[in-house]
């Protein structure tokens, strides 16, 4: 078995773009292994802001034999009355690359066809490698795209050099135009130029003196430098660790340096400071036990040697006071005025093409807000508080500060809030609305409303997703609807009524009908999904649309009934399949009916009195176990009675009763939707 190792070696890659790069580069090559019916152990991408590279272990030194069988034309026309070849399937052979011994015949359906077994022996494997790397090269997804030279390319950035290897063999390749060597280059400041790789499977190991070739090890040696004296907090260090992805690819060779933020920083908005570290300068902040930033920062730099580390720590932290300077300005600016009176430039500001402003965005957030405050019945206070986030929802957007950190919408919102003296149901709001984690009412049903316009207004004005294209967030906002409704106290809420209001915020609504079936498939696919509870089963496609009527009145409680559903499947096949077959039977006898009163008088059986009260003991609401009850006394009821009495009378009774019966199973669900 063999080792096959290949480095394109680059200009320097945006470090945001290494992580999809590395999983493409993969993908690619464990396809086009397949594809060359190739054996492997093991491939494995890696690579850093200047290389990529893929290494196999455990290759075949050959492809293996591949045997194909090809359908050619029918007999009729492949042979002649005398068995012999006619110029059809002469022209087969020739085409299909076989001689006349490998051709047989084979009967499909009514007519007989000539086919023809065609073996391919394996190659060896240097002579398929060359032709690999040049498609996997030539058809690796890239973010974006350069040519430069002569026309070279495209590739994600100039390539420099190529190194091939087949263990200690150099494979004869040629890419972007260069010729593939041993040769690799180390790192561009600290290492003395190019050296020679020996063998294909120490490369990893030779080149650890010169760089941190992968993208995980350089991840770890940076989380081991921030964990080592750091709090012990959730919140912050997610913050943090959140960036080392992105951070380690902008180096080869990490050196960590600490610097000192001047205090007169320190009394702006702790969130401020850490975006402006995060965004501009992926700098991370050190913190204390309590979760407030220490003054102190963590560099990760590239090219530290004791004579430039002092020379690189005074720029960083140079331009680190320039950009808080820039944070210190925007919130001075900012504070200059109330959150609320810059509620009249969201009039400037356009939300969508046809759809009005963001004033007019919150105006519409606003009633909602009220229309769905008064359907839970809330007091008249929370209708104030609801009101009064609505309102300013979306101020912050218009913020100097929120112009340069548009991370930070909602977030300072709060902050802006809390400067003005406003409650802190108010301010928390804000935040809430936008970040639904942990928010109280208030903070929920604005965010409720906020999504249900953004989705309602983007169908009417024909700014529908598309396949992969959803510029405007649709789909998220409408599993974040699905998933408020999931709240035990917003349960209540009816999916098919809040959307109705949404439209009736538009004066000319339209796709209306697309819009609610593009939501029932999203329903439905929520339905099925799994819950984070162990002993939960996975709904099934014909169980989600049974109930699927009541999730657009009651999501939570239809959710609960599909499960309750499928674990009665699961755990009482007889019973589900008796409970489904009466309600498909009870359905089409009810057909067109409506209710009608019942006279227990008119009962001639005791099958039918005892079916009447097993009914009558189910109550208004009756749940899944209730209904199961149903099975037995219904099946009796239907051996000894018929339902379609020549007399009218007694026939018509009998018929309400089975609509009463068809009523309370369809409550639960549709159960001719339903597969036994």
């Amino acid at each position: 078995m063999h080792t096959y190792l290949l480095e394109i070696g680059c200009e320097e890659i945006p470090a945001r773009f290494m992580p999809g790069l590395l999983e493409a580069l993969k993908e690619k090559w464990t396809q086009a292994l397949a594809d060359a019916h190739l054996d492997y152990t093991s491939v494995q991408s890696l690579g850093t802001y200047r290389r990529l590279a893929v290494i196999i272990d455990g290759l075949a030194p050959s492809s293996k034999a591949v045997t194909t069988t090809i359908k050619g034309p029918p007999l009729s026309i492949a042979k002649d009355a005398h068995g012999h070849l006619t110029p059809a399937g002469l022209g087969f052979l020739k085409k299909a690359g076989v001689s006349s011994e490998a051709v047989f015949e084979k009967t499909e359906g009514t007519a007989t066809y000539l086919w023809a077994t065609k073996t391919q022996a394996g190659q060896p494997t240097d002579t398929l490698l060359p032709d690999i790397a040049l498609h996997v090269a030539s058809n690796l997804h890239l973010p974006i795209a350069m040519k430069w030279g002569a026309n070279q390319g495209p590739f994600i950035r100039p390539v420099h050099w190529i190194m091939s290897l087949l263990d200690a063999s150099i494979i004869p390749l040629t890419l972007f135009g260069i010729n593939a060597s041993r040769t690799s280059m180390g790192h561009r400041f600290l290492s003395k130029g190019t050296f020679d790789i020996t063998h294909a499977n120490t490369y990893i190991a030779s080149l650890s003196s010169h760089f941190v070739l992968s993208g995980e090890a350089c991840e770890k040696k940076i989380r081991d430098f921030l964990s080592s004296n750091q709090a012990p907090f959730e919140e912050e260090l997610k913050a943090i660790f959140s960036l080392i992805p992105e951070v380690a690819y902008l180096t080869e060779w990490p050196s960590f340096l600490v610097g000192k933020i001047d205090k007169k920083y320190l009394d702006l908005p702790q969130e401020a400071l850490v975006e402006c570290m995060h965004t501009h300068q992926k700098f991370f902040p050190r913190y204390d036990a309590k979760g407030n930033l220490t003054g102190k920062f963590v560099i990760v730099a590239d090219n530290v040697t004791d004579d430039n580390k002092t020379t690189i720590l005074e720029g960083n932290q140079n331009v680190l006071k320039a950009r808080l300077e820039d944070v210190s300005f925007f919130w001075q600016e900012d504070c200059r005025t109330s959150l609320a009176s810059k509620t009249e430039k969201l009039k400037t500001v356009l939300f969508q093409k046809g759809a009005g402003s963001l004033y007019d965005k919150v105006i519409r957030i606003a009633t909602l807000s009220e229309q769905l405050a008064i359907a839970l019945n809330l007091s008249k206070e929370d209708k104030k508080t609801i009101q009064d986030i609505a309102m300013l929802c979306k101020t912050d957007l218009v913020t100097q500060m929120v112009g340069e950190f548009p991370k930070l919408q909602g977030i300072m919102g709060r902050l802006y809030a809390k400067q003005d003296g406003l409650p802190e149901d108010v301010s928390q709001g804000i935040s809430a609305h936008y970040h639904l984690a942990n928010a109280a009412i208030p903070g929920l049903l604005v965010g409720l409303a906020d999504r249900i316009d953004t989705l309602t207004t983007c169908f009417c004005y024909n700014l529908i997703p598309t396949g992969s294209h959803d510029p405007w967030g649709i789909r998220q906002a409408l599993w974040e609807i699905i998933s408020l409704l999931k709240n035990q106290f917003l349960s209540s809420l009816s999916l098919k009524t809040i959307l109705d209001a949404g439209y009736a915020r538009h004066k000319t609504p339209t796709n209306q009908e697309l819009c609610y079936q593009f939501v029932e498939q999203r329903i439905k696919t929520s339905l099925m999904e799994k819950t984070s509870y162990p002993d939960d089963p996975s709904v099934s496609y014909d169980i989600a649309e049974a109930v699927l009527p009541h999730a657009w009145t009651c999501f939570l409680e239809a959710s609960n009934t599909a499960r309750k559903l499928e674990t009665f499947r699961q755990e009482n096949t007889k019973g589900f399949q008796g409970l489904t077959q009466l309600g498909v039977r009870v359905a089409r006898l009810a057909k067109d009916r409506t209710v009608q009163p019942i006279d227990p008088s008119l009962f001639c059986h005791q099958e039918e009195r005892d079916a009447y009260e097993t009914y009558l003991s189910l109550g208004p609401t009756p749940n899944l176990d209730s209904l199961a009850a149903l099975i037995d006394p219904m099946n009796r009821y239907f051996e000894a009675v018929l339902v379609m009495d020549t007399d009218s009378k007694i026939r018509e009774n009998r018929l309400s009763f089975i609509h009463a019966v068809h009523c309370r199973l369809s409550s639960i669900a549709d159960f001719e939707k339903i597969s036994v």
